[in-house]
């Protein structure tokens, strides 16, 4: 759906995407999560991953936990680590309403993902570069790297 696309159009397309996924059963949604994937990889549209990044709250209301726990999730922490200062900012803004939906209910997904998010916003607290920049400027391509390993 992305290959041949005018930019214009794509950018569209993200920006009404959660919008028109609401109107989808979650059959229908888990279909369509792949569309994130794709437009998120492009490293030279970095306003397509701000426009991902300041989705994710309307995202962690529409999927299942295990959809967000495989697909959502791995595209945020990507996000905090974006090579755009203001992609990892609006990413890392939205990091705790993963730890809210997946601690109510406790459930075993938390359990599970518990120990690799903890590590990570550790990690990503204590980068020099990452929530610091001399310049707001989203061409500030300042690398800050971090790993949940």
């Amino acid at each position: 759906m992305f290959q041949k696309s005018d930019e214009s159009v794509k950018f569209q397309l993200i920006r009404n995407l959660v919008h028109v996924l609401k109107l989808f059963n979650n059959d229908a949604r888990e279909d369509l999560v792949d569309l994130y994937l794709t437009a998120q990889k492009d490293q030279r549209k970095w306003r397509y991953r701000k426009l991902i990044a300041t989705q994710i709250p309307q995202l962690l209301e529409l999927y299942s936990q295990d959809t967000i726990f495989s697909i959502i999730m791995p595209i945020s922490f990507k996000l905090c680590q974006d090579i755009v200062y203001d992609v990892r900012t609006k990413a890392a803004e939205y990091m705790h309403l993963f730890i809210l939906r997946f601690s109510q209910p406790l459930n075993q997904t938390f359990l599970v993902m518990q120990p690799a998010f903890i590590k990570f916003l550790y990690n990503f607290r204590n980068a020099p570069s990452a929530l610091s920049s001399d310049s707001a400027s989203p061409r500030n391509t300042t690398s800050a790297r971090f790993s949940c390993r």
